[in-house]
């Protein structure tokens, strides 16, 4: 069974426009982290819902990088034009070729993930992003 909202737990900000990888990180986050999720579809409702993501104020945002009507390159530049959001670490999620993103990614200090990938790793990649050190 997955944990409840936990109104005092810190927010992951997943973009995702794929049902099944959507499910895999509501599995992994809740039973793996300490962390809420916060799913969106696509970057249009992202977007549409900028103020209240604000208010949330994320400790990280994982991206698709195949969105609706964006890269999520492209939103994570929107989302960091906001003051409020503007720290917030970003992992790029991808199941397409990463190569020829690595120079956007490298000026922007961003991660890819690729899919499918090792929970472990996954996991490893979002504990690194967010500075924190691994169990031993």
């Amino acid at each position: 069974m997955l944990k409840r909202f936990d109104p005092d737990a810190k927010t992951i900000l997943a973009v995702e426009n794929d049902d099944a990888n959507a499910q895999s990180y509501e599995l992994l986050i809740a039973t793996e982290t300490p962390y809420n999720l916060w799913l969106m579809k696509d970057d249009i409702e992202t977007l549409a819902r900028i103020e209240e993501i604000k208010t949330v104020k994320p400790v990280l945002f994982l991206l698709d990088y195949l969105l609706s009507s964006m890269t999520g390159l492209d939103l994570y530049d929107q989302l960091h034009k906001e003051e409020a959001l503007r720290d917030i670490p970003a992992l790029i999620t991808t199941a397409s070729n990463p190569r020829p993103l690595e120079e956007e990614l490298t000026k922007r200090g961003l991660t890819i993930i690729e899919k499918p990938f090792e929970i472990d790793t996954f996991l490893q990649i979002i504990n690194h992003a967010l500075d924190i050190p691994l169990s031993s």
